[in-house]
């Protein structure tokens, strides 16, 4: 991105720096450097166009900088128009104690002041009736810079940029590993911006170290119950927890604390974004009972250890195959041989039935077989 008229190699830092920042600062831009400090940076120095080292410096005028600032960020009128008078009349003083001196000021960062107060610094500025030109064609003075360096800030630097490596051996469990990386740059730029205090600049790497933290933590083998084993062969699900809004793709490692338990050393799998699969581990128990502990940890295609050792139990019941084995064979050989006896007794009730039906059908015919005699006869 590009600001239309912007003046290149210029640069405005934070006020606690060094002569060696200085140098630095001109490694980084290959060339004429010109940084930006305030006067407390230069042993309250009032000349606006310095060198320091033979490093080109604007020094901004502490006292009348921190006036207007106010003005730019008081966004009540009545409050604000108080302000500018003092605002002022502090450059009236400041312009009679050297007259025809050149005067920088600079104003405090600030994300929430209004365009209106800043109108109103900009035009109580522009009373001193210089333009950034003429005051860098001011011959400089010679300064010392006098500021020690800021240790917290420094520090932070080193613990950010550690954080950031750690995410970057993280982020080979991503196809696209920028789309992590990218972001948590620009974060680290933003947390080590100029212009917020010490104490909201300290809440900012907190804040920054422990989103590191969770993203760090994102994948992970949730803690589990004791896994009951029930046959001699058997493929065990051990869960996989992935909390990033990207699939990620993990291997597991599995170890045994007992030989009496052979298990698949390494399972490879994907993991969907924002979502838990259960990876199914091949195992074979060589006893019929007993508890055994496995050792599980997380790791990266590339090696990059993800999770260290968790432990979960197993409890083989092996036996009780063999024991379901008995006795499913018993019930079928039971049910089998109560098929075959009712079958028979069915049989031997139909042949009864059979039989009693003919003997009813050969008395039928015995008695229609018989001689009737004749009527007179009979009488």
């Amino acid at each position: 991105m590009a600001i239309e008229g912007a003046l290149p190699r210029i640069l405005w830092p934070q006020d606690a720096l060094t002569q060696k920042d200085l140098t630095a600062f001109a490694g980084y831009l290959e060339g004429d450097t010109t940084t930006i400090v305030s006067s407390t940076a230069v042993g309250g120095g009032s000349a606006a166009h310095a060198t320091a080292g033979g490093q080109d410096l604007l020094v901004t005028d502490a006292a009348a900088s921190a006036v207007l600032s106010k003005v730019a960020a008081e966004p009540d009128p009545v409050d604000r128009q108080r302000l500018l008078a003092e605002a002022a009349a502090r450059l009236q003083l400041t312009k009679g104690a050297t007259p025809g001196a050149p005067l920088l000021i600079g104003l405090e960062r600030d994300e929430d002041r209004t365009s209106d107060a800043l109108r109103d610094a900009i035009s109580s500025a522009d009373s001193i009736g210089f333009e950034l030109s003429a005051l860098r064609a001011v011959a400089p003075v010679a300064a010392t810079v006098t500021d020690a360096p800021d240790a917290a800030r420094a520090g932070a630097v080193g613990a950010l940029l550690a954080d950031e490596t750690t995410l970057t051996a993280f982020s080979s469990i991503l196809a696209d590993p920028q789309v992590l990386l990218s972001p948590e740059r620009i974060r680290i730029l933003r947390t080590l911006a100029v212009g917020t205090s010490a104490a909201v600049f300290t809440e900012k790497v907190a804040a920054h170290q422990e989103r590191t933290r969770a993203t760090l933590a994102a994948v992970n083998i949730p803690p589990s119950s004791t896994i009951q084993l029930l046959t001699a062969n058997a493929d065990l699900p051990i869960a996989v927890r992935n909390d990033l809004p990207w699939p990620v793709t993990v291997q597991l490692f599995v170890s045994p604390t007992d030989p009496r338990l052979d298990v698949k050393p390494m399972t490879e799998t994907v993991v969907q974004a924002n979502s838990t699969t259960r990876v199914k581990v091949p195992v074979s128990a060589r006893v019929g009972s007993g508890e055994v502990d496995l050792r599980l940890s997380l790791y990266s295609p590339t090696g990059v250890q993800i999770q260290g050792d968790q432990s979960i139990r197993v409890a083989v019941r092996a036996e009780w195959e063999t024991i379901g084995l008995v006795i499913f064979g018993g019930l079928a050989v039971l049910l089998i041989a109560l098929g075959v006896i009712r079958t028979i007794r069915r049989k031997r009730r139909e042949a009864a039935e059979e039989s009693a039906v003919e003997a009813q059908i050969d008395a039928l015919d015995e008695t229609a077989a018989q001689p009737t005699e004749p009527e007179e006869r009979r009488e």
